[in-house]
């Protein structure tokens, strides 16, 4: 695994690094596999990426991004898809629809507030489905990209600490009960082998105290280790993308 940190002064840097990063392992894939598949993630430190993908992307990269990816979601709260707390709604509102991104290449979490059981095994049967004979020996799904955000507590996806869904290791997406955060809603997540995996994750961390948990996540600080960041340890690549300039 290489751990990187990059820490960023400006918004324009930090999200011009973020679609270097994403336009680099884009075109890795799609050379080595013809295909892109990113998990994207929801919150507002990602909000700036989505915007530059939205008004920065043309050429080749746009066509890629549009024709060639398939987008999943890390976790997904469970509202409607069209609610302004969805991980779905906030990617389309602010970058694929502006892509024109067909609906066969989005694979969002379809939620059902009233069996996060059900939802929770649908979409795993749907990553079964689209990943079939392309699994890790570990008989898990390999995402090129996985966006994650860091929360105020040390969690990613919706892994939180302490919760039972950090602890499971057999299913590839697990139901989550409303945590004491905002917004306090169920959610579905990704679990921690899936998140492992990945060919590249990237934290991307906003904001004076998460930086510095970042920091000290990031660091080995002690102390740190049982926090949710603390435990990605992808079989790629983990790049910490740190926005110290906002």
């Amino acid at each position: 695994m290489t751990d990187q940190v990059l820490e960023l002064f400006s918004c324009e840097e930090f999200s011009q690094r973020a679609v270097d990063l994403i336009a680099a392992a884009a075109m890795e894939a799609v050379a080595a596999r013809g295909r892109f598949r990113v998990a994207l993630t929801g919150g507002r430190t990602v909000q700036p990426i989505y915007r530059h993908l939205a008004a920065g992307t043309g050429g080749e990269l746009r066509r890629l991004l549009s024709e060639r990816t398939d987008y999943f979601w890390g976790d997904e709260r469970l509202v409607p898809a069209d609610h302004l707390d969805s991980n779905f709604a906030l990617a389309r509102r602010l970058f694929l629809d502006e892509l024109m991104v067909p609906a066969a290449h989005l694979h969002p979490m379809v939620t059902d507030p009233t069996d996060l059981a059900t939802t929770a095994h649908t979409y795993e049967q749907e990553l079964r489905g689209i990943f079939g004979g392309e699994l890790a020996h570990e008989g898990l799904p390999v995402f090129d990209l996985i966006l994650l955000g860091l929360g105020p507590d040390g969690h990613v996806a919706s892994l939180f600490p302490g919760s039972n869904a950090l602890a499971e290791q057999q299913h590839w997406v697990t139901m989550v009960p409303p945590p004491e955060l905002a917004p306090q809603v169920a959610r579905v997540t990704l679990t921690l082998p899936v998140l492992n995996q990945a060919r590249l994750v990237m934290i991307l961390a906003a904001g004076v105290e998460r930086i510095k948990l970042a920091r000290r996540i990031s660091e080995g600080e002690p102390g740190t280790g049982d926090l949710p960041a603390a435990r990605l340890r992808p079989l790629g690549r983990l790049v910490w993308l740190l926005a110290v300039g906002d």
